[in-house]
């Protein structure tokens, strides 16, 4: 007989793999279901029963739990209670046989009985109120009549109260008993309750394992059926499978040769769906390359608008450099043309740094962008403006000089109003290099350097104004950048020395130190003032550098005078940058060591200025220095914002009064008030005074007058290399 399996393939009719699928799996997926519902329904079964059996053993377990809870408080109660009861016949028979036994200890009981009568509701809250009432009975009966044997005195009323409490008595000993055996009662019925509930768990638990086992036994089956099954289905669907995959890689073929017509299979089959996607694929891969040909010719559009937005500062919506200098190149062409004259201006925000740091970098942008809205009100339509970078703007102005001087002075006049911004009032300021297309350059590249040394100068010349690039800036800066090439240079190879001016005192003329000062001796242009080379170093980070060469420079010469019998503290000053460098203790600690120099002989100089900066960071770092045995002096006291108040937390030794108060301390009544000031207030806080710049006799008389300790100054002495200065011999003092 044939299996209808092959009668089927043989046939001449196409079937598809889902109907060979279907036909295979169906009888499975029927014995299948009927085996899950018929464990399903006895599962159910038993886990009702189950679930039933465990509640009833936990209401069992739950009443046992409750009932042993209260048992053993309920035990104890009614043990103290029939003890209570037996001193109390005790006492009492013992008061009535002798009658002048004192009462002290019927006072003690009649207290303890109390006390157990207030806690019996507390006690036995989950007793019948039944038994509860009975024991409150019970106890207030013996109560009773303990307070009646108080009250009574006589002998004979006693004996008779006696005679008369042995049955209340009796019947408090009975409820006891009554009560006890209640509680017995109920606590075997509540084991009894719990015994059946857990003998019926067991009972449906022996039900459940025959259950599942007897489902694991269907179960069993129905995968042997399954396996069974599925390996007659699977060999014959490799079979159909392996001819519609060769039809199918025909037709592939087809599509690729781009002759395809209509596809082998049915669309409703799977492989007839996989031949139709085939052929769809064909056209859609055609629709693409036309699509893509498309949106190639929108990135183009886009790259062209993005190449214009390139032009354009995104925050202000000003023109970027970019665009700005293709602009002033059209201008100098116009200029050369002879058809226009045209005027670069570069703008530069005073201190918008500090707005950043301070009130963080969203009110910054929002400042540069209300800056922006007020600098387009005053241009014209026939200038151009464009934000450089930062805060930087530049300008091509129309204009002949007179129009750019309007110009800056209105820009600035502008800016000048307060701003609102993030509930912050800011004033805000420029400073403004102007230099002309042709007349100051003639290309693109010279115009900004010039306008760029303009704007450095008006920077220099104290911010807010603007300034006109001259043939002398020019020459400036190529001289400040030669000097700074140079000062590397100098420091590197050690080509600075140092010039000492001694310090006398006032009233005997005797030397009583030295101050360092360091000196740049040029090659071509001779000794260089410090005043040209310090800001260098400032602007560049050199000082700090610097500043530690003249440290050891001056500790090698205090030893050198040490050798020569010569002990004068040497006065060295202190940048800003080398202040607060984070390593200033650590560095004068080593170079004291390093040339074994006495820390006394070493006096640092601050001045006020650089202090109140970080005023409780200033006072560690004094007192650090303070620690290694150097001496602190103030330089330049009086002309910061001096405050007494941290004049007297300072660790310091020196006040130095600044040369501008000294210069006219004979004629001047406001500096003599001033200087007198300071120099009392020195001496009340123990500080010496020293005053600089004393230039005439007039001011050396005025100082030695009123208390000054020391002075400095070219009346004095000069400063001068240390081999030329004469250290024993004093000064005249007239």
């Amino acid at each position: 007989m044939k299996l209808p399996f092959t009668q089927l393939f043989r046939s001449r009719r196409r079937y598809s793999l889902q109907m060979l699928a279907v036909l295979g799996l169906l009888p499975v997926l029927l014995a299948l279901g009927g085996a899950l519902l018929f464990s399903k329904a006895s599962l159910d079964e038993v886990e009702r029963s189950v679930a039933n059996n465990l509640q009833l053993a936990a209401k069992a377990d739950n009443r046992l739990q409750q009932v042993l809870l209260h048992q053993l408080p309920m035990e104890l109660y009614l043990n103290e209670l029939s003890s209570l009861i037996t001193r109390f016949r005790s006492e009492f028979e013992l008061l009535v046989l002798d009658p002048d036994r004192d009462d002290s200890a019927i006072i003690a009981l009649h207290r303890e009985m109390q006390q157990n009568y207030d806690r019996l509701p507390g006690s036995t809250p989950h007793l019948p109120e039944a038994l509860k009432l009975h024991l409150m009975e019970s106890s207030g009966i013996a109560l009773e009549l303990l307070e009646e044997l108080l009250e009574t005195s006589g002998s004979n009323d006693r004996q008779r109260l006696f005679r008369n409490s042995f049955i209340p008595l009796d019947d408090v000993f009975v409820s006891i008993e009554e009560i006890n055996s209640q509680q017995i009662q109920i606590n075997q019925d509540a084991q009894a309750a719990l015994q059946q509930a857990s003998l019926r768990s067991q009972n449906a638990l022996s039900e459940l394992r025959l259950k599942i086992l007897r489902t694991e036994q269907l179960l069993l089956g129905v995968v042997v059926m399954i396996l069974l099954v599925n390996l007659i289905c699977w060999g014959a669907m490799g079979r159909v499978l392996r001819s519609r995959l060769a039809l199918l890689a025909e037709f592939s073929q087809q599509v690729v040769a781009g002759d395809a017509r209509r596809p082998p299979f049915s669309s409703t089959d799977s492989t007839g769906r996989l031949a139709v996607t085939l052929a769809q694929m064909g056209q859609r891969i055609r629709a693409l390359l036309k699509e893509a040909s498309h949106q190639a010719e929108m990135a183009e559009q886009a790259r062209a608008e993005a190449e214009a937005l390139a032009f354009y500062d995104p925050l202000t919506g000003l023109e970027n450099r970019r665009s700005f200098n293709q602009r002033l190149d059209r201008a100098i062409a116009l200029v050369h043309r002879g058809s226009a004259r045209y005027a670069l201006m570069y703008l530069d925000l005073d201190n918008f740094k500090h707005i950043n740091d301070s009130l963080g970098h969203d009110v910054g942008d929002q400042l540069l962008i209300e800056t922006a809205r007020r600098l387009q009100q005053c241009i014209r339509q026939s200038d151009s403006l464009a934000r450089l970078g930062g805060d930087e703007f530049g300008m091509i102005v129309q204009s002949a000089s007179s129009g750019c001087s309007m110009m800056a002075e209105r820009i600035l006049q502008k800016l000048s109003v307060p701003l609102q911004i993030a509930e912050q009032s800011l004033i805000i300021s420029c400073s403004i290099g102007i230099a002309y297309v042709r007349i100051d350059g003639d290309d693109a590249t010279t115009l900004q350097k010039h306008a760029d040394l303009a704007l450095y100068k008006a920077k220099a010349m104290g911010r807010n104004n603007y300034q006109f690039f001259s043939p002398e800036l020019h020459a400036l800066a190529l001289h400040r950048m030669r000097l700074l090439s140079e000062l590397r240079q100098t420091l590197s190879e050690g080509g600075f020395c140092l010039h000492y001016q001694p310090k006398y005192c006032l009233e005997s003329g005797e030397i009583r130190g030295l101050e360092a000062l360091i000196r740049w001796p040029h090659p071509t242009e001779g000794m260089v003032s410090p005043a040209q080379f310090i800001p260098l170093a400032e602007e560049t980070g050199l000082i700090s550098e610097l500043g530690n060469w003249v440290l050891r420079q001056a500790c090698r010469d205090i030893r050198r005078m040490s050798a020569g019998k010569v002990a004068l503290p040497v006065a060295v000053n202190l940048s800003g940058r080398q202040f607060y460098d984070g390593k200033l203790v650590d560095t004068v600690q080593l170079i004291l060591r390093e040339y074994g120099v006495d820390p006394c002989l070493l006096e640092l100089e601050v001045t006020e200025t650089v202090l109140i900066d970080d005023i409780d960071a200033s006072i560690n770092l004094l007192q650090g220095l303070r620690d290694l045995g150097v001496s602190i002096a103030i330089d330049d006291f009086g002309m910061g914002f001096s405050s007494l108040n941290y004049l007297k937390r300072l660790p310091i030794d020196v006040l130095k009064i600044d040369r501008n108060f000294v210069m006219h301390v004979a004629d001047d009544s406001k500096d003599r008030a001033i200087v007198n000031t300071i120099v009392e207030l020195a001496h009340r806080l123990d500080l010496k005074v020293v005053a600089e710049g004393i230039e005439t006799l007039e001011q050396q008389a005025y100082l030695s007058r009123i208390g000054c300790d020391i002075g400095q100054g070219y009346l004095l002495a000069r400063p001068d290399a240390l081999d030329c200065l004469s250290l024993n011999s004093p000064v005249e003092i007239q």
